[in-house]
């Protein structure tokens, strides 16, 4: 089957690089509260889009697809990297510590060797609002980790920073062009949009015993669109090659909402996430299944 051109997706990238450009540039018509929320919608959206990226969209042709998302708009995340990442999500045992890297489950060695305080915060990151708030400090400071042991082993991952670090200096460029404050741009791109992007994120896996351990929250609208239905999690596990556009017709033909009430969970809505697991923990830390790191 030849794949085609997929002019949604398209036009989703035409949009928020548009939508980028005018938030920065038009900055000074906003206060800068709104200032940095818009930066974090649109941040958000943008990490959607590289997670369509990565998927092999828009188009037949990996490169043309990479040119869809030239920039790290968002600073910090290394879509190089971010793609081997999230392939090796996929497939891994999902919500494994060690196999999974989108994991926040630790194992048992791990929980063990935990400090009190740690243990309060892995906790708190349990929670939606622990999760929005502490969430991205949290993984910036993991995968910072990560990302520095890595360089220190790899010519790879060097490479792959460098070509980071050169992108990411040409969007500072643009921003300081601007005029707009860098802490403005940094706070919206940065912590907001990973911020969002953590509310997507928050219930999508959880550690069952069992193969259904992706999730799905029922969400269209502004969700649906701000994260191009990967709230359809379960769905998109399934189906990781349909666009995402599709998705909310592959969900009712599979009988995905069955699917994942079954298993990992459904939900009606993020308002529904909020309601029950605002303050409350989603999981426990400790992953039920796993006893020591396979590292």
């Amino acid at each position: 089957m030849v794949r085609r051109i997929e002019w949604p997706t398209v036009v989703v990238a035409a949009v928020i690089h548009v939508a980028w450009l005018s938030a920065v540039f038009g900055h000074r018509v906003l206060p800068w509260w709104a200032s940095v929320a818009l930066l974090g919608v649109i941040g958000a959206w943008f990490g959607s889009l590289q997670h369509e990226v990565i998927h092999r969209h828009p188009t037949p042709w990996s490169r043309v697809n990479r040119l869809t998302v030239p920039l790290p708009l968002t600073v910090w995340v290394n879509f190089d990297r971010y793609r081997i990442s999230h392939l090796t999500h996929h497939a891994s045992d999902l919500t494994t510590p060690g196999a999974d890297p989108e994991s926040f489950y630790l194992t048992s060695e791990c929980w063990e060797r935990a400090n009190p305080v740690m243990r309060r915060l892995c906790w708190i990151n349990r929670t939606l609002v622990g999760r929005l708030i502490i969430g991205p400090w949290w993984s910036m400071i993991g995968y910072g980790r990560g990302e520095f042991a890595s360089c220190r082993r790899s010519d790879a991952t060097r490479r792959q920073w460098a070509v980071h670090l050169v992108g990411l200096t040409v969007t500072m460029v643009i921003v300081h062009a601007s005029r707009m404050p860098l802490w403005e741009y940094l706070v919206g791109m940065g912590y907001v949009a990973m911020s969002l992007t953590m509310l997507r994120s928050f219930a999508e896996h959880r550690a069952i015993d069992g193969p259904n351990r992706s999730a799905a929250i029922r969400s269209g609208g502004f969700f649906g669109i701000l994260f191009l239905h990967n709230n359809l999690h379960n769905t998109h596990h399934a189906a990781p090659a349909a666009p995402w556009y599709e998705l909310p017709r592959l969900h009712a033909r599979m009988g995905s909402d069955e699917i994942a009430a079954a298993g990992a969970g459904w939900y009606r809505s993020y308002g529904e996430l909020m309601w029950r697991f605002a303050l409350r923990p989603f999981c426990q830390p400790e992953h039920p299944l796993v006893a020591v790191s396979e590292g």
